[in-house]
């Protein structure tokens, strides 16, 4: 648990999310360190939506990202990053914001995901019209049957598209969502197997000559992909780490870098406490039970909870005043970054300014 001053914590309105700069570069560090290779890490934004982690992350000398929206990818573009897929299917209105960001930062690069021709098409009539390809990659569903292709499509996608003058392919994109089993043997094992008739594909493309890339997406999976030099690897849990994953994989060493502060409000009864921490304050999608977790309150009971309330039971009841404050570690950190503007910097355990979370929403204003 980290160790907070105190007067940074009260200085600071709650509910709000806390990032410890530390932990954060040491995140970093350690899945850079994970890498066969570290130039082929291409690590996720949607976790953190944030252009300090970005600026932390080049700094480091990380060059390519990936990300989930249009604002993601102008974050990134606004940031300076050098390669950006915005790896989420696309429709007519996002196909214009995406070519938009493609003019307006002629510095970055620009790609996204296909898997239907009907997108191809389009890509390609934006590509013709503005005399500029559009780099595409294509996404492949390998069991997590959500968007992507299937393996044996590939062959016919690729044919057609080669074939076409406004799409430029770069490659296949995986991810393998659905391989979540905690064990780490068997988690290896469910992924080689729904990788290898992929990844013989990928060798078959670049034995003949094609010139092509292949990003595999996903923490879960991260410790096996991270170490084939010839893929590039794309997690982004890691940056902030949260309690379900900390629990989930032990064997992945980052470090819980964000926390939720909150603080007592009520005492309704002998045993009960209510926290300004409802489900506007953290992601809400798992049972009551694991949404966040209280290291000074372990054994804390959950009870109920509200828009702006978290009514909860514990032990130590008699100790607690109204007012105290209370250190949490979300279960799931990527949805709860998006409920909160900004997030607040600690660094030495002090607090040291507040970043905004620029692509929390759907647009970037200028």
């Amino acid at each position: 648990m980290e160790r907070i001053e105190k007067s940074s914590l009260d200085s600071l309105d709650s509910p709000c999310l806390l990032v410890i700069q530390e932990r954060v570069q040491e995140n970093i560090q350690l899945a850079i360190s994970m890498m066969k290779d570290p130039s082929q890490l291409r690590p996720h934004i949607k976790t953190h939506k944030n252009p300090w982690i970005i600026d932390l992350c080049i700094q480091k000398g990380i060059e390519k990202f990936k990300c989930a929206t249009i604002a993601e990818a102008e974050l990134l573009a606004l940031q300076g990053a050098k390669d950006i897929l915005l790896a989420y299917p696309l429709n007519s209105p996002k196909i214009g914001r995406l070519t938009s960001l493609i003019d307006q930062y002629p510095k970055s690069i620009f790609s996204c995901l296909v898997d239907n021709k009907e997108l191809i098409n389009l890509l390609n009539e934006e590509g013709i019209k503005k005399n500029h390809p559009i780099s595409v990659w294509l996404d492949i569903n390998t069991g997590m049957d959500r968007t992507g292709m299937k393996v044996q499509e590939i062959p016919a996608f690729y044919d057609f598209i080669s074939s076409l003058k406004g799409i430029q392919f770069q490659g296949f994109h995986n991810y393998p969502g659905h391989i979540v089993q905690s064990n780490l043997d068997l988690r290896r094992v469910e992924f080689v197997q729904a990788n290898q008739e992929m990844e013989s594909i990928f060798k078959e493309f670049i034995n003949q000559g094609i010139n092509c890339r292949y990003i595999v997406g996903g923490t879960p999976c991260f410790p096996f992909y991270s170490q084939n030099p010839l893929l590039e690897s794309s997690p982004g849990t890691f940056i902030y780490w949260d309690f379900g994953y900390q629990n989930y994989y032990p064997e992945q060493k980052f470090k819980v870098a964000a926390y939720l502060l909150s603080r007592v409000v009520s005492k309704p009864n002998s045993d009960l406490i209510c926290l300004d921490l409802g489900y506007k304050s953290v992601s809400s999608e798992k049972p009551l039970s694991e949404r966040v977790y209280f290291p000074s309150m372990p054994d804390a009971k959950f009870i109920s909870q509200s828009e702006e309330h978290l009514v909860l039971k514990t032990n130590i009841h008699p100790m607690i005043q109204v007012g105290d404050s209370y250190l949490g570690i979300p279960y799931h950190i990527c949805p709860t970054v998006a409920l909160y503007e900004s997030i607040e910097k600690i660094e030495n355990g002090k607090w040291i300014g507040s970043s905004l979370n620029l692509a929390r929403n759907r647009k970037i204003y200028h």
